[in-house]
């Protein structure tokens, strides 16, 4: 059989994302950066934009050129065959009643059987171990639909789809440039410079500063809250579930530490502008309802032996995590990233009835 070119092929194919930019940016955006250009870059140890690097399938900091392969780690990763031929490949295998032969994935895809046959073996083991790229493919699959019905959506449905990017574009680029400049250096229109729009357009969504440092820091929030669900997903461990959460916590390298930042800016701002207060109990009420439920499926599983019931334990471990984290973030020398996990782990321990080590793992 006469082989096609891979990519060609396989980007033709993958009709609900288009070519093979558009793959690796639907992987980038799921994987680092929400908003298409911010992600924490591990290097700078902080939220930084990031650009597309030219006949690679990398995106580098903006700030220390730094590249993240968005591949790295996943099934895809060493693998020399498209995205894009992935990306069909893993919509092929779940289409119809059972998987294709690799014979037949080979002609729909353009390679050759050995090719599709290991595209064939590597989505058919991912989906059924669980883990990351379980979840990643699952994504995949529901994103490919929704993008197959967007046709049918009405213009009104466009408008609030075009207005939500927006403003996660604006609330994205805020966050950076408040980690870079702090509060009160930061202008509005640094923010639009940053996000690459006018000053007018920040202040359509946003009324002023305050409300734009509020939305920059449920930005953050929610990046952190999306990683929780994701360990709802990826374990039945309580232990391991609720270490995760504590950990997600602190501020370290390759998290959003200026979220800690912020959320010291907004605590100070509170005192004079109370009408923050609200929306920044409902942001913390999350973080209370995620522990909360941790400890509770962890008594119930007989894992843990809380001193104390589920809910009072939940403030006491958001108490001593924030207190631990901004002795972190503002850079106490006796109050390291590693030290203050010990810490938190170690009372967290205590409390619930089991070794360290167990929590610690």
């Amino acid at each position: 059989m006469p082989r096609t070119d891979d990519a060609r092929a396989g980007a033709a194919a993958f009709e609900p994302f288009g070519d093979e930019a558009n793959c690796l940016e639907w992987l980038w955006t799921n994987l680092y950066a929400p908003d298409g250009v911010s992600a924490v870059c591990r290097q700078c140890r902080t939220v930084r934009r990031f650009h597309r690097v030219t006949g690679r399938r990398a995106y580098a900091c903006d700030s220390c050129g730094r590249h993240v392969y968005p591949c790295a780690g996943t099934f895809m990763e060493h693998s020399r065959l498209s995205i894009a031929t992935w990306f069909t490949g893993a919509l092929l295998v779940r289409e119809g009643d059972a998987p294709p032969t690799a014979e037949a994935l080979a002609r729909r895809l353009g390679v050759n059987y050995k090719s599709a046959l290991r595209i064939k073996n590597t989505i058919l083991a991912a989906t059924s171990g669980g883990g990351p790229d379980a979840a990643l493919l699952e994504r995949l699959w529901k994103d490919a639909g929704a993008a197959r019905g967007a046709g049918e959506r009405s213009d009104e449905e466009r408008a609030v789809t075009r207005s939500s990017r927006a403003r996660d574009t604006i609330r994205a680029a805020a966050c950076r440039a408040f980690a870079a400049h702090g509060l009160p250096a930061t202008r509005v229109s640094d923010v639009a410079r940053e996000a690459g729009v006018s000053s007018t357009m920040v202040r359509y969504y946003y009324r002023s500063k305050d409300d734009i440092l509020l939305a920059a820091l449920q930005w953050a929030m929610e990046q952190t809250y999306a990683r929780i669900e994701e360990l709802r997903e990826e374990t039945t461990d309580c232990a391991q579930r609720l270490r995760g959460i504590l950990e997600l916590a602190l501020p370290a390298e390759g998290r959003l530490h200026d979220e800690v930042l912020l959320w010291l800016e907004i605590w100070v701002r509170i005192r004079f502008h109370p009408e923050l207060l609200t929306a920044c109990v409902t942001m913390s009420d999350y973080w209370l309802s995620f522990i909360r439920e941790a400890i509770e499926d962890g008594e119930r599983a007989g894992v843990f032996h809380p001193v104390a019931p589920p809910d009072e334990l939940a403030h006491w471990f958001v108490a001593v995590a924030d207190g631990l984290s901004f002795r972190s973030a503002v850079g106490y020398t006796d109050m390291h990233v590693g030290r203050a996990g010990e810490l938190l782990l170690g009372f967290a321990a205590r409390q619930l009835g089991v070794p360290v080590e167990e929590l610690a793992g």
